[in-house]
C-alpha cells in the first residue's frame, strides 16, 4: 500500500471513527457541494465535464484515499460518477481547515490525484484503443495492485464495461482486446473473478499491440 494511502487512512479512522460511509454503485452520479470535500474510501470514481457540442469527456479516475470537491474545479459542467461501486466519506472544509496533519495529508493525495490526471489525459489521447487498453492495464497494476504468485493482481475489481468507460470505448471491444491479451499471456482472470497482470505489461504501457494479434 501507498505510504501516503496508509497515513491517510488510519488519520481518518482516529478522527472519524463512528462516522458512517456513503455508498455508490457502479454508475450512480455522486453529488458535489460546495462546503464539502469527499474522500474516496473505497472504489475508483471518474469525472467529466460537457464539451461545447454536447459530448461527454472524462476528465480522470479518483481512487482510494484521493479527494474530490466543487471547489478543486473551475469548470461549470463537471460531475463526478462511481465506475466502480464506491464508499466515501463526506467532510466539511472547515474540518480539513481546521486539523493541521489532515491538511497536510489531503495535500500529499492532491498531488498524487495530479498524476493520475496526467497519466489518464495521457491514456486518453492515444489513437489506438488497443493502446489506451494497455496503458490502462498497466496503470492499474502499478496504482492498484498487489504482487501475487499468480502476477499483479488488481484490488478493484472492474467490468468489461466499466474499463470500456474509462477509457472511451465499447464494452465489444474491451472484450475482444482483453481475449488477445489473455492468449498472449499478459493477463488473465483468477477463481476470484480479478485481473491479474503479467510483469512485462505492468512496467511497459508501450508494448506493440499488433505483434499479439
Amino acid at each position: 500500500m501507498n505510504t501516503n494511502v496508509g497515513s491517510l487512512k488510519l488519520i481518518l479512522e482516529k478522527l472519524y471513527e463512528g462516522r458512517p460511509l456513503c455508498s455508490y454503485a457502479p454508475g450512480k452520479r455522486i453529488p458535489l457541494f460546495v462546503d464539502e470535500v469527499c474522500i474516496i474510501y473505497r472504489g475508483i470514481i471518474r469525472t467529466q465535464t460537457l464539451q461545447p457540442g454536447g459530448e461527454e469527456s472524462i476528465l480522470g479516475l479518483v481512487g482510494p484515499m484521493m479527494p474530490v470537491a466543487r471547489k478543486l474545479t473551475l469548470l461549470n459542467f463537471y460531475e463526478v460518477y462511481a465506475l466502480t461501486h464506491v464508499d466515501l466519506l463526506r467532510l466539511k472544509w472547515e474540518e480539513i481547515e481546521n486539523s493541521e496533519v489532515l491538511t497536510r495529508e489531503l495535500n500529499r493525495s492532491l498531488i498524487k490525484r495530479l498524476h493520475h490526471t496526467e497519466v489518464m489525459l495521457a491514456l486518453l489521447s492515444k489513437r489506438q484503443t488497443s493502446e489506451r487498453l494497455i496503458g490502462f492495464m498497466a496503470f492499474l497494476a502499478q496504482e492498484y495492485g498487489k504482487n501475487t504468485s499468480q502476477g499483479i493482481r488488481i484490488e478493484v475489481q472492474m467490468t468489461h464495461q466499466q474499463i470500456a468507460d474509462a477509457i472511451c470505448t465499447t464494452r465489444v471491444t474491451i472484450t475482444r482486446l482483453l481475449g488477445v491479451l489473455r492468449k498472449a499471456s499478459l493477463i488473465k482472470i483468477g477463481h476470484d473473478r480479478h485481473i491479474y497482470v503479467m510483469d512485462e505489461l505492468a512496467s511497459n504501457y508501450d508494448l506493440d499491440f499488433s505483434k499479439m494479434v
